[in-house]
């Protein structure tokens, strides 16, 4: 489901994407994300 939904947001390269929808790291639609608990940071899982 969520690979999908990068696929889709990949077709659409002007669709300006909520950051809290992306990941930091490779800026694009997080996908299986982790989060950091001593800091709350989340980075895709690879």
């Amino acid at each position: 489901c969520i690979r999908a939904a990068d696929q889709c947001y990949s077709l659409l390269p002007n669709v300006d994407l909520p950051s809290e929808l992306k990941c930091s790291l490779c800026k694009s639609i997080f996908m299986q994300a982790v989060m950091i608990p001593c800091c709350q940071h989340s980075f895709c899982e690879k």
